[in-house]
C-alpha cells in the first residue's frame, strides 16, 4: 500500500456526497484510511439530531483536503455544492472524485483537472490501485503541514 509516511501528521478529509451515494462514500472513506492513515469524515457522519450545519463547517473548516464525490445523484444536491462552494472559500484542495464524465457538464463549479480522479468501480483491486495513486499524487503536491 501506499503509506504517506512523510506527512507530519494524518491528513484530515472530509467526504461531500449525496445521501444516495452513502455506499460509495463509504468504501471510498475505507480506502483513504486504510492507504494513508487518514482521518476520514463523510455527510454521513453528521449527527442528525444535533446541530448538523455547525458540525458541517466545523468538518470542512477544520479538514486538508475536501473531497467531491461527483455523482449524477450529488451534481443534483444544493447541499454537496454548498459543501464545495465553502471549501473553496476556505482554499482548502478539492479532489473530485467522478463516476462519469458527463456530470461535469451538470455542474456550476469548474474541476480543477490536476485534481480529479476518474471512479469507475471502487471494488476492481485495479481501480482502487489507481485511485489510491492519483491520491498520493494529489495529496503529494499539496502536502500537510
Amino acid at each position: 500500500m501506499l503509506k504517506r509516511a512523510t506527512q507530519q501528521h494524518a491528513p484530515k478529509v472530509f467526504i461531500s456526497h449525496a445521501a444516495a451515494d452513502n455506499v460509495l462514500a463509504r468504501k471510498i472513506r475505507n480506502l483513504l484510511r486504510s492507504t494513508f492513515d487518514a482521518n476520514v469524515s463523510t455527510t454521513e457522519d453528521l449527527s442528525a439530531g444535533g446541530d448538523w450545519e455547525s458540525q458541517l463547517r466545523r468538518e470542512i473548516s477544520d479538514s486538508d483536503y475536501v473531497v467531491a464525490l461527483l455523482t449524477p445523484q450529488s451534481v443534483q444536491s444544493t447541499f454537496v455544492l454548498q459543501d464545495l462552494g465553502a471549501a473553496w472559500a476556505l482554499g482548502k484542495p478539492i479532489i473530485s472524485l467522478i463516476t462519469r464524465r458527463d456530470v461535469l457538464n451538470t455542474i456550476p463549479l469548474s474541476v480543477n483537472e490536476s485534481q480529479m480522479i476518474e471512479l469507475t468501480d471502487v471494488d476492481n483491486p485495479a481501480t482502487s490501485d489507481e485511485l489510491a495513486r492519483r491520491f498520493s499524487q494529489i495529496i503529494g503536491s499539496h502536502p500537510v503541514p
